[in-house]
């Protein structure tokens, strides 16, 4: 670990204007745990769900926020676009995603040998690659 850093995992934060279909989405198809939320007066509520020693954050804000319109593929704008998350069986987490009421964008394919990719979205359409191998 770095020598900066004070916890070896990556938090990632979501802003939302209605956690719980996330919630239920990341709980379902990838397992993660529903952690305490934090409820900041006159600010929002922040949802937490663990994987691990990292936190995945869905931020309710009290006004809600705008809608992010994004056309084209994942690659087609700059900034944090898409969250990676290495699992042991990619198809069937993706199967796992849609019944979750995510979206698959990129059906799994062997990139190399051994190693399964695929893209899916969140009900926010968030966008997640899945990789095995």
């Amino acid at each position: 670990m770095s020598e900066i850093m004070a916890k070896a995992a990556l938090d990632v934060g979501i802003v939302s204007g209605n956690a719980e279909p996330l919630l239920a989405f990341y709980r379902e198809a990838f397992g993660f745990e529903e952690l305490p939320k934090l409820e900041i007066p006159n600010v929002g509520v922040i949802h937490k769900l663990g994987c691990g020693e990292s936190v995945l954050r869905v931020f309710v804000p009290e006004k809600p926020p705008a809608a992010d319109v994004v056309s084209g593929d994942f690659a087609s704008r700059a900034g944090f676009r898409y969250l990676n998350l290495e699992v042991r069986d990619a198809r069937a987490v993706v199967e796992a995603a849609r019944a979750a009421g995510g979206g698959v964008l990129m059906e799994p394919f062997e990139l190399r040998p051994g190693r399964i990719v695929s893209q899916v979205t969140d009900p926010d359409g968030n966008v997640i690659e899945v990789a095995e191998g």
